[in-house]
């Protein structure tokens, strides 16, 4: 019997038949080669392989289908599943040689071969009723597996059994997907006119709402209101006139609701043109459909924020940028990365920073003209293109606004929250002509706007472009640093106003590159800092600090405090402490004669965390400091807070001594302060005796300067000790 189902074996060990029916030996040699278990096996398909039956003739094909033929018998399962049909055999030629098969097995599908390249044999034959057909010539193994699979699939257990009478209601009623037979209704011409409802199972009333017995012989159109407008009329038709079948997803309206439904339909009367009855299935795939549009959402849009995501965004840059140049016009990017955004992390949650990051796309979309085009590009960065602008001037403004809705506080669960933003701006074509150079050329200029002290936009601009190949070189040559041994350490010294005796020094970083020479540290820390190698940078100057520690200890002179500057990063780095902790170890100092200078905006940042790291670096005997005071918050309560043991008065307040009335005032509230919570003071950047004077007088317990010496090495450091008082108090132990 033939081969109903689906088209996987039925069992590990049955395999579907292919009747051969080929007069040529050797090209049926090839063809049964060609289906062996595993030979060009089709991607997807669950057939490992066919088992081939061959005739010669067509006498011999026609008494295999009817069981009689060679390797037909019972235990083999009968006949066959499809036949590969050769049109010219011997005894028999062309179409009449398909309409035999068909006319004597119509349930069984026929794939035609010809040798004809023309292919018109080919196309008639389908017409009247073959599957698929191969040009021999042409044929390779996977084409003629997968037309072999392809026929067996399209004739189905429907398509087989939907002519079985009485057994079709319950075949029906066991699939998934709404099953029925329509009729062909032909006028006197033979044209088809329409369709009305032979058969149908269960699901077309859960489906369809309908019930296809009730509605037998009824035209399709009037039982199913959006049949006339779905384009299934003219394609069934075509079905019916013998031009294949049906393979189609249409989108319909059933009892109000959008449903997506793939809809097949073969033919199921004999193979000759004009036949009546069709086989139709229809299966709702919305769902499916509704999964693969939220597939399709997230490779293009950001699932927090509903904006488009950077592939989306660089999709619409390119047209933007193709239509600009067609029309001679300008286009203009904003590249946004909010301030700080780690902060509102790492203190108040990840839920509350995606909250914030919803609101603020809100807040783009609702500010953006509206032929801009917003995206979320990752984590606290976001983009507006403005496709179409007049000058810089107008661009600039779209920038000014964002900032300052930015700065509108958020609110989040009745907690007002305040962010800012640095902006990026290029414009099309003054800041490159291609979509590539726009964005490499957008993130310079965020940079600068963040080194600018945030908050700000910067236009991107010539200048830009070589402040970035400075940087990447910086970026390059700070990578081998270390091991080409272009990295120093030099020391300040550090000196007792009121005894005019040396109290210990300030570690500073040299670095002389080979290539660009001697690079201020002005330059070069923000570049280690941003790329993280600021991490094995510091750890080699407190080796390199603790190492001359160690050095001058052995050598007998009275123990000094050495001053580092600690980055935030490094400050965040969890292993801080053990780093310390191993690194004073190995030099055999105490971590006694240490000190750590941070900034003020490094201990705010994080007030909590910084607390615990300050206690830990305490608890280990290092001095604490607060370097550039005066220049951030300036507040009593973190001083409080913390475990400060002395402020750093920035040498902008010093300057000016004492000439400037305000720096006078500054300066003194500041020793004021200090003292008033028993903090050493240091001053930097002194360098007139007047200035040491003025300091001395109000108090100031310590000084560093040009007026005292420069940064100098550590055999000069030695020096400078050794001609120093011997007898200075250090305080240390």
């Amino acid at each position: 019997m033939p081969f109903h189902g689906s088209f996987a074996p039925t069992s590990a060990f049955t395999l579907p038949t292919v009747l051969l029916i080929e007069d040529d030996p050797l090209f049926a040699e090839l063809v049964e080669g060609y289906l062996e278990a595993g030979a060009g096996a089709v991607a997807g398909a669950d057939v490992a392989g066919f088992r081939v039956l061959r005739a010669a003739t067509l006498e011999q094909g026609l008494a295999v289908l009817h069981g009689t033929g060679p390797g037909a018998g019972e235990e083999d399962g009968g006949g066959a599943d499809v036949v590969l049909l050769d049109l010219s055999l011997g005894d028999s030629d062309g179409l009449a040689t398909l309409e035999a098969v068909i006319d004597h097995a119509p349930g069984v599908p026929v794939v035609v071969l010809t040798g004809d390249a023309s292919e018109r044999m080919a196309l008639q034959a389908v017409r009247r009723g073959a599957q698929d057909y191969l040009v021999k010539a042409d044929m390779r193994p996977v084409s003629l597996r997968r037309a072999l699979l392809y026929a067996l699939e399209r004739r189905s257990t429907l398509t087989a059994l939907l002519q079985a009478g009485s057994a079709v209601s319950g075949l029906l009623d066991s699939l998934n997907a709404a099953a029925a037979v329509v009729e062909a209704v032909r006028d006197s011409s033979g044209a088809v006119t329409g369709f009305a409802w032979c058969l149908g199972n269960r699901s077309c009333q859960r489906l369809l709402g309908l019930d296809v017995a009730a509605v037998e012989g009824r035209p399709l159109h009037d039982t199913l209101p959006w049949y006339a407008d779905s384009g299934l009329p003219a394609a069934l038709e075509r079905v019916a006139d013998g031009y294949g079948d049906i393979d189609r997803e249409l989108t319909v309206v059933i009892a109000g609701q959008t449903r997506w439904l793939h809809v097949s339909a073969v033919r199921l009367s004999g193979g000759r043109l004009g036949g009546g009855r069709l086989a139709v299935t229809l299966e709702d795939i919305t769902e499916r459909h509704q999964h693969q549009e939220r597939l399709r959402f997230l490779a293009t849009r950001d699932p927090l924020t509903g904006l488009p995501n950077r592939t989306l965004f660089q999709d619409h840059l390119e047209e933007a940028v193709s239509r600009a140049e067609r029309g001679s016009q300008r286009a203009a990017v904003l590249y946004i990365d909010l301030d700080h955004f780690k902060t509102i992390n790492d203190t108040m949650g990840h839920s509350t920073g995606d909250r914030v990051l919803q609101d603020v796309a809100r807040r783009l979309e609702m500010i953006s003209p509206p032929e801009a085009f917003i995206s979320h590009l990752s984590g606290d960065e976001f983009a507006v293109l403005l496709p179409r602008v007049s000058d810089e001037a107008e661009v600039t403004a779209a920038a000014a606004a964002v900032l300052k809705h930015l700065e509108q506080p958020f609110v989040i669960d009745g907690r007002e929250i305040f962010i800012s933003g640095s902006i990026g701006v290029v414009l099309y074509p003054d800041s490159a002509r291609n979509p590539n150079g726009l964005m490499r050329n957008v993130d310079a200029a965020v940079h600068h706007a963040k080194r600018q002290g945030r908050n700000t936009y910067s236009v991107y601009s010539e200048h830009l472009s070589h402040e970035m190949v400075r940087r990447l070189h910086l970026e390059t040559g700070l990578r081998r640093a270390l091991e080409r041994g272009e990295m120093r350490v030099v020391f300040q010294p550090k000196m007792d106003l009121a005894t005019g005796q040396i109290s210990g020094a300030e570690a500073l970083l040299r670095w002389d590159s080979r290539e660009l020479g001697a690079v201020s540290p002005v330059e070069f820390i923000p570049v280690a800092e941003d790329t993280g190698m600021i991490i094995a940078i510091g750890e080699w100057v407190l080796e390199e600090v603790c190492r001359w520690l160690a050095r001058w200890n052995r050598q007998g002179h009275r123990p000094v405090r050495v001053a580092v500057n600690l980055s935030a990063r490094q400050f965040r780095d969890p292993l801080l402490v053990e780093r310390v902790k191993a690194i004073v170890a190995a030099a055999g100092v105490s971590a006694r004669q240490l000190e750590f200078e941070l900034t003020e905006s490094v201990l705010v940042e994080n007030a909590t965390e910084a607390t615990k790291a300050l206690w830990a670096l305490r608890g280990l005997g290092v001095t604490l400091s607060v370097d550039d005071f005066g220049t951030g918050y300036s507040s009593l309560s973190y001083l409080k807070r913390f475990p400060i043991d002395a402020l750093k008065i920035d040498q902008s307040f010093v300057r000016d001594l004492p000439d400037s009335s305000d720096d006078k005032a500054i300066v003194r509230a500041i020793i004021l302060m200090g003292r008033s919570l028993d903090l050493a003071l240091v001053a930097e950047g002194v360098e007139t005796q007047a200035q040491a004077d003025f300091l001395k007088a109000n108090q100031c317990t310590y000084a560093q300067g040009y007026l005292f010496a420069r940064p100098i090495s550590g055999p000069e450091f030695e020096a400078f000790m050794v001609g120093c008082d011997d007898d200075l108090e250090l305080g240390v132990g």
